[in-house]
């Protein structure tokens, strides 16, 4: 235990996929947003990420820094060069530049199919994390991982780096964004990633039903462990959600904490959205009005007063909940809705998107793409913003949706329990609770009586508006646990 602890931390935060370099998911907006937030409360941070070919080096130059690195790996060694970027305001930004592992096409995968040595690819990269933080000279206080990606680094350091006497100071944080991710490898790839074989057989290792899990590691070796949610945080410690993993985080409970995510408050604010018609305030209908009309002729659809708009922007895939969908909708279309849908993803979803636009081409539009503008349409123009999730850590559309004036109605799961009162007096939006066509139509319904009650829908409205979703809470949240571990309060003993 440390003797005093500094009320600024040196964190090092390290993510495969940071914005505004490279974004695949949630992880990416998370890695952009939460260190700079840190960093305005006066924190030294650092964000390490990979130099993957994607990276647009004209809108975000990146230049030169310090020397090369030599890390073994596989049956030689593997040189890696660091680059530097200035493109988040008040964090230091170093990537790693090794074309052989990272000047692909994809992060992870080419046309679907995940690139075979992707073990060896992010092994390179969590060792060469601790040997650029080792040649900057200073050690950090805490190391923040995210993901299976960066899962053996608070293996490495506590193996390979267990006597270096530069870390001994320094704490591991590893943060699960999505449980069902955990990159799993066949048990050989130990020795490609110089780790000894004795951590796959020993009880408390990285064996998982017989494949490494990189997870596995980061959520065992790490001093702290947490996840995007507080419900998250519990739901994973079962069957339904830990996706085999609920016994080993269930091992680690006492030091496993869930913070809500936050949204970027400048890149989504109603107030000055360039992408509607006008601004949109709590307390005034005008913009909000202003905004539907726009949504609705620019997909083709009829206004109609008193008929609400429901939106949709996500990844089209079974985790959101669209297999309910698929039974509910023909109910909820005989009720006089719009339905706007901007997604991409599976093709089975995509399909039903495009035979509900058909048999209703007067009530449903939908669009298989990224448009970033009419997602700010979407949020902006729509009533109403539809989240069935089978699951969901955390969720960013449903606090943007209410940062918009755009109820939510959601299944009672994971961030969406979290960030959503469905309560007299309370209530910001809509849950149900079982995972059935019927308790979503229920809620459907539900929403639709007050819908018909202008004034208790415009103040369901405007307390969703009032919410604070930044990033700074969540910021503040990070750096109180990080005060805490580093005085001690999550011993941890290794596995």
């Amino acid at each position: 235990m440390r003797s005093a602890v500094k009320s600024s931390p040196r964190i090092v935060f390290v993510s495969s996929e940071v914005v505004p370099f490279v974004k695949t998911g949630g992880l990416a907006d998370v890695a952009g947003s939460l260190p700079p937030a840190m960093a305005r409360f006066g924190h030294e941070v650092t964000v390490i990420l990979p130099a993957y070919r994607s990276v647009d080096r004209k809108r975000h130059p990146l230049s030169p820094r310090g020397a090369a690195l030599d890390i073994p790996i596989g049956k030689g060694v593997k040189r890696g060069n660091i680059l530097t970027s200035d493109a988040i305001p008040d964090v230091s930004v170093r990537l790693i530049d090794q074309p052989e592992f990272f000047g692909r096409e994809g992060l992870y995968d080419a046309g679907g199919k995940e690139y075979a040595d992707n073990a060896v690819r992010f092994g390179f990269f969590s060792r060469a994390v601790l040997e650029l933080i080792k040649q900057a000279g200073t050690p950090p206080d805490v190391i923040h991982c995210n993901d299976w990606q960066t899962g053996l680094i608070p293996v490495y350091l506590r193996t390979l780096y267990r006597q270096d006497p530069f870390f001994r100071k320094t704490r591991t944080v590893f943060t699960v964004h999505n449980v069902a991710y955990q990159g799993c490898f066949p048990p050989e790839v130990l020795r490609d990633v110089h780790l000894p074989d004795r951590l796959f057989v020993t009880e408390g290792g990285l064996e998982y039903y017989g494949r490494v899990s990189y997870l596995k590691g980061g959520i065992l070796f790490s001093d702290l462990i947490t996840t995007v949610s507080p419900t998250y945080s519990r739901e994973i410690q079962t069957e339904e959600y830990g996706y085999g993993l609920e016994g080993v985080l269930k091992s680690r409970s006492a030091d496993l904490r869930g913070v809500l995510n936050g949204i970027d408050v400048q890149e989504w604010d109603p107030a000055v959205d360039p992408h509607l018609p006008g601004p949109i305030r709590s307390g005034s209908e005008g913009g909000k009005e202003r905004a539907k009309r726009a949504l609705l002729e620019a997909c083709g659809l009829e206004y109609r007063d008193g008929a609400p708009a429901l939106g949709v922007v996500s990844r089209l895939a079974i985790q959101k909940g669209f297999d309910l969908l698929e039974g509910a909708a023909p109910r909820m279309l005989e009720e006089e809705i719009r339905l706007i849908v901007l997604g991409q993803g599976e093709k089975r979803y995509a399909d039903f998107f495009r035979r509900l636009m058909r048999k209703y081409p007067d009530k449903v539009y939908f669009k298989q793409a990224f448009d970033n503008r009419l997602a700010h349409m979407i949020y902006g123009g729509c009533d109403l913003f539809l989240m069935p999730s089978r699951y969901e850590p955390c969720g960013l559309g449903q606090m943007i949706a209410m940062r918009y004036g755009t109820v939510p109605l959601a299944r009672r799961t994971g961030g969406l329990a979290d960030t959503i009162r469905d309560e007299d007096g309370k209530r910001t939006g809509y849950l149900f609770r079982g995972y059935h066509q019927d308790e979503l139509l229920e809620a459907f319904y539900r929403v639709l009586k007050a819908y018909s009650h202008r004034e208790e829908w415009r103040e369901i409205m405007r307390r969703g508006m009032s919410g604070d979703y930044s990033w700074e809470v969540s910021g503040l949240r990070y750096i109180g646990l990080y005060l805490r571990l580093l005085k001690g309060e999550f011993p941890h003993r290794s596995p």
